[in-house]
Protein backbone atom coordinates (compact mmCIF):
# COMPACT_ATOMS: atom_id res chain seq x y z
CA UNK A 1 0.00 0.00 0.00
CA UNK A 2 2.71 2.48 0.97
CA UNK A 3 4.80 1.59 -2.10
CA UNK A 4 1.78 2.27 -4.31
CA UNK A 5 1.27 5.69 -2.79
CA UNK A 6 4.94 6.59 -3.14
CA UNK A 7 4.85 5.49 -6.78
CA UNK A 8 1.74 7.64 -7.33
CA UNK A 9 3.32 10.70 -5.67
CA UNK A 10 6.40 10.32 -7.86
CA UNK A 11 4.15 9.99 -10.91
CA UNK A 12 2.33 13.18 -9.89
CA UNK A 13 5.64 15.02 -9.54
CA UNK A 14 6.74 13.83 -12.98
CA UNK A 15 3.46 14.95 -14.55
CA UNK A 16 3.52 18.33 -12.84
CA UNK A 17 7.16 18.93 -13.84
CA UNK A 18 6.43 18.17 -17.50
CA UNK A 19 5.64 21.80 -18.29
CA UNK A 20 1.99 21.03 -18.92
CA UNK A 21 -0.89 22.20 -16.72
CA UNK A 22 -3.20 19.43 -15.49
CA UNK A 23 -6.60 19.74 -13.85
CA UNK A 24 -7.62 17.35 -11.09
CA UNK A 25 -9.65 15.14 -13.44
CA UNK A 26 -6.68 14.71 -15.79
CA UNK A 27 -4.35 13.89 -12.91
CA UNK A 28 -6.87 11.39 -11.55
CA UNK A 29 -7.11 9.72 -14.95
CA UNK A 30 -3.32 9.59 -15.39
CA UNK A 31 -2.84 8.09 -11.92
CA UNK A 32 -5.98 5.91 -12.08
CA UNK A 33 -7.39 7.26 -8.81
CA UNK A 34 -10.28 9.49 -7.74
CA UNK A 35 -10.11 13.27 -7.81
CA UNK A 36 -10.33 13.21 -4.01
CA UNK A 37 -7.17 11.10 -3.88
CA UNK A 38 -5.45 13.59 -6.18
CA UNK A 39 -6.36 16.43 -3.81
CA UNK A 40 -4.98 14.45 -0.85
CA UNK A 41 -1.79 13.70 -2.77
CA UNK A 42 -1.34 17.34 -3.82
CA UNK A 43 -1.74 18.32 -0.17
CA UNK A 44 0.87 15.73 0.83
CA UNK A 45 3.31 17.16 -1.71
CA UNK A 46 2.76 20.68 -0.37
CA UNK A 47 3.21 19.53 3.23
CA UNK A 48 6.48 17.92 2.12
CA UNK A 49 7.81 21.25 0.92
CA UNK A 50 6.99 20.91 -2.77
CA UNK A 51 5.32 24.07 -4.06
CA UNK A 52 2.40 23.06 -6.29
CA UNK A 53 1.22 25.96 -8.40
CA UNK A 54 -2.47 26.38 -9.29
CA UNK A 55 -3.11 28.52 -12.37
CA UNK A 56 -6.54 30.20 -12.12
CA UNK A 57 -6.53 31.12 -15.80
CA UNK A 58 -5.72 27.61 -17.03
CA UNK A 59 -7.56 26.00 -14.11
CA UNK A 60 -4.87 23.46 -13.46
CA UNK A 61 -1.80 22.46 -11.49
CA UNK A 62 1.90 22.43 -12.29
CA UNK A 63 5.26 22.77 -10.62
CA UNK A 64 7.32 25.88 -11.26
CA UNK A 65 9.87 24.93 -13.91
CA UNK A 66 12.84 25.25 -11.57
CA UNK A 67 11.36 23.24 -8.72
CA UNK A 68 13.86 20.99 -7.02
CA UNK A 69 12.22 18.15 -5.16
CA UNK A 70 13.69 17.86 -1.64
Amino acid sequence: MVAGRIHRLLRLIALLQSGRVYNSAQLASECEVSRRTVFRDLNTLQESGIYVLYDDEKQGYSLPWRTIVP
